[in-house]
Formats: structure tokens, C-alpha cells, sequence
């Protein structure tokens, strides 16, 4: 390429997007393959716009930025935009909320309660909103995962009775973990992993709606005890009839 030319912004760009998926500086330049390519907040992928990303949400895939908007929602007024925050596309939801915070603050016009989606409901936020801004987080949390409790007839996490001081997690047969032992999930968060006594889970007669495994004994995971509380206090505050109306 003509020295003339290499410092070009369009080539610069050009640049950039050719190593994306190629890697230099053999002759060819080879393919990237999974483990050595950018990460997606990185990724070019639209040369006119430098900032817009590709995301996929709920089914909906797009390539820009996500906006969300703050609205006033009073029965007595008109609803009311107080604050618009533009984000990339791959930045997460729940990263926003002191930055929209923040700003609304900055006009006197933080919310008593801030209404938001499960985007927005992280148990850290949960916890401590209150202390942060003097806003209540109103919204779902993220459902029990575990087939346990989406069939609502096994042992789901919520049926162990847990005393943090001694590591104990008592199942409702009445027998205790075997094994207690703090760990870091993939998303980076203190986790608990808990597993209980394998003669214990074999001879059980609830062991059918506890574990679907072979042999193996029941195991679960729980957030560590602060977290775990507003987790499981905010699932059984959802299923109320003044939580959904609200």
C-alpha cells in the first residue's frame, strides 16, 4: 500500500475491519477461528457508523445502539420522557441505571419508585438502591432457572433451609450438605455450590422431585447470604397481587 495512503481515515477503517476475521501477516492471511477473534464490543459492523454493534435481544436482532427511555407513569398526570440514555448495542442493561440516576438528579428529577424490566434487577441493585439514589427498584427478578422450580411440584433452592453461620443447607427430609464450598460462577459472581451426602440422596423418598440424576446427589447453588436474600425475598414479593398491580 502507497505510504501516501496507509494514514487515511477510510483506510484505517478498512484496516480495522479486515482484521476482524483475518490474521496477519502471512501470505495468505489466515482465518480466525473461535478463541482468536475480537470481542463482540469491538466488532465493526457498519463502516459508516463506528460505534454501532450487533445485538440480539428477546428474539430481536439489530445492529446500532439500545436507547432507554425514563417516563413518568402517574395516574393523575400525562406521562412525561425525563431522560434519554443512548448506549452501545452490547453494553448491558444493568450497567445504566446510576448513569440515568445521575443525570435525572442532576434536573430534580429522580422518581420515589423507578418501575423497570429484569434488565434493570440485578440483586446488587436490589439491595442497595435505596442507600444509592433514596429511589425503590421496582421489577421482576430473573425466575428460578432450575427445573425444580419451573415445574413448581420438585425441591427447589427456596425448600433448603439455610444457616450461613455453621454452612449448613438442610433439605426438607431433614438431611444436611456434605459439602460447602464458595466458587466463582462464569458471570463473576460469589457463589455457594452445596452438595449433600450421596447414601442420604439414594435411599430418599423425595429423591424423584429433588435430582434427576442417576447416582449423584443432589448439589445447588446459591448467591452468597446477603444477595441470596433479596433474591429469594424479591421471587416470593413478585408473586403477590400488589406487586403485579403495581
Amino acid at each position: 500500500m502507497p505510504p501516501e495512503v496507509q494514514t487515511e481515515p477510510t483506510v484505517e477503517v478498512l484496516r480495522r475491519i479486515w482484521v476482524q476475521p483475518y490474521a496477519g501477516p502471512d501470505d495468505p492471511p489466515r482465518w480466525r477461528h473461535d478463541g482468536d477473534v475480537p470481542p463482540s464490543p469491538r466488532w465493526i459492523h457498519a463502516p459508516d457508523d463506528l460505534e454501532a454493534r450487533d445485538r440480539l435481544k428477546r428474539g430481536m436482532a439489530w445492529s446500532g445502539y439500545q436507547v432507554p427511555v425514563t417516563e413518568t407513569c402517574d395516574d393523575d398526570t400525562p406521562p412525561v420522557i425525563t431522560q434519554v440514555e443512548t448506549t452501545l448495542a452490547t453494553t448491558p442493561d444493568d450497567k445504566r441505571l446510576d448513569t440515568i440516576h445521575a443525570a435525572l438528579a442532576a434536573h430534580a428529577l429522580l422518581p420515589q419508585a423507578h418501575l423497570v424490566d429484569c434488565g434493570d434487577t440485578d440483586t446488587a441493585i436490589l439491595g442497595g438502591s435505596d442507600q444509592a439514589s433514596g429511589v425503590t427498584i421496582v421489577g421482576p427478578v430473573d425466575a428460578d432457572p432450575s427445573w425444580q422450580a419451573r415445574e413448581a411440584t420438585g425441591v427447589d433452592k427456596s425448600a433448603f433451609t439455610i444457616a450461613w453461620e455453621t454452612h449448613t443447607a438442610t433439605c426438607p427430609p431433614g438431611k444436611q450438605r456434605r459439602k460447602w464450598q464458595p466458587d466463582t460462577d462464569v458471570a463473576g459472581q460469589d457463589v455457594i455450590p452445596i452438595r449433600l451426602a450421596k447414601q442420604d440422596c439414594q435411599a430418599c423418598a423425595v429423591r424423584s422431585a429433588c435430582t434427576r440424576a442417576n447416582t449423584e446427589p443432589r448439589t445447588l447453588t446459591v448467591r452468597t447470604p446477603g444477595v441470596h436474600a433479596v433474591l429469594q425475598a424479591a421471587r416470593q414479593r413478585q408473586k403477590t397481587v400488589e406487586f403485579q398491580e403495581q
